[in-house]
């Protein structure tokens, strides 16, 4: 008898548990409900009676874009309507000034300029503090409203007003917008007359960069030994997560943890390990700067 009473306890003990759980959810989920409802009657508000009329739409974006914020500076909302923003992920090409921008303690600042654009060549540097484009403030900007400023026609004028650190006054750039590529390897060759110390500059991690690498390093082996490799990271600013991973493969055996990503839920972890035999096993050095991040981040703490 005390047998049935002590599994009958516990049985109301996980039951208590579990139902204590789903009211838990309940709230959230309350909560969530109850915060949607005010916020459409604030837009239907806004829309309705502010004294100017009102875009509903862009309200809406900038209170998601504001939320994730709250989180980290890397989570982004990718509107898959809006193919510009993937066609630049996959393919790198877009028109604008060559810079590669994010949001660092609430500021919007240059992650990275691109070799051979305007704003390269005009000084722009990494880690400069963008204040305003062609006269409008970027202060409370999202990144998506200050890329869509910075992009526009080939051939159109730019003012490029940037805070840096070692100078009073903000300082004025003129660029001028081009159709931009992205290249994933901007150069590669022999640092030394013998050929045996070799340097690969990857500037993004964009679709095909690991095979563009393999590449590289094969033509590599056709014009000298290859003995070492200098992998220069600088000013890469990321990209892929794949091709971050795929490019460790060429230097480490199979079998090893290259990242793992972990949620909430179990479906959302996610652990990508190597696979391809080691295509270079010479001395690698790895060449950074504070405009490597991202994908250059995860491979060089793979590779340490």
């Amino acid at each position: 008898m005390r047998l049935n009473k002590y599994y009958l306890i516990s049985a109301l003990s996980v039951l208590m548990l579990v139902l204590m759980g789903s009211a838990y959810r309940s709230d959230d989920f309350f909560l969530i409900k109850k915060n949607f409802t005010l916020f459409t009657e604030v837009i239907q508000e806004v829309s309705n009676r502010y004294v100017d009329e009102t875009d509903p739409q862009r309200l809406i974006r900038h209170g998601i874009v504001s939320m994730l914020e709250m989180l980290d500076p890397y989570t982004v909302l990718i509107d898959e309507s809006d193919n510009q923003d993937y066609e630049i992920i996959t393919t790198g090409r877009y028109a604008g000034v060559g810079i590669e921008v994010g949001a660092r303690n609430g500021r919007l600042v240059v992650i990275a300029p691109m070799e051979g654009y305007s704003a390269y060549q005009k000084g722009i540097r990494a880690g400069d503090i963008i204040l305003s484009v062609d006269g409008i403030s970027v202060s409370g900007m999202t990144l998506e409203d200050l890329n869509s400023l910075i992009r526009g026609e080939p051939g159109t004028l730019l003012i490029l007003t940037i805070e840096r650190t070692g100078f009073e006054q903000p300082i004025e750039f003129e660029l001028i917008r081009e159709n931009v590529q992205i290249k994933n390897i901007t150069y590669y060759g022999y640092v030394d007359e013998a050929k045996t110390i070799g340097i690969v500059s990857l500037s993004h991690f964009g679709q095909n960069a690991s095979v563009e690498l393999r590449n590289a390093i094969q033509d590599l082996r056709t014009q000298g030994t290859l003995d070492n490799l200098i992998l220069d990271l600088r000013n890469n600013p990321g990209g892929l997560l794949e091709e971050a991973v795929k490019i460790v493969d060429k230097f480490v055996g199979p079998g090893i943890q290259v990242v793992q990503t972990q949620g909430r839920s179990f479906d959302a972890s996610f652990t990508s390990s190597t696979t391809e035999p080691v295509l270079f096993d010479g001395g690698l050095v790895i060449l950074q700067n504070n405009g490597s991040a991202s994908s250059s981040e995860i491979v060089s703490g793979a590779l340490q």
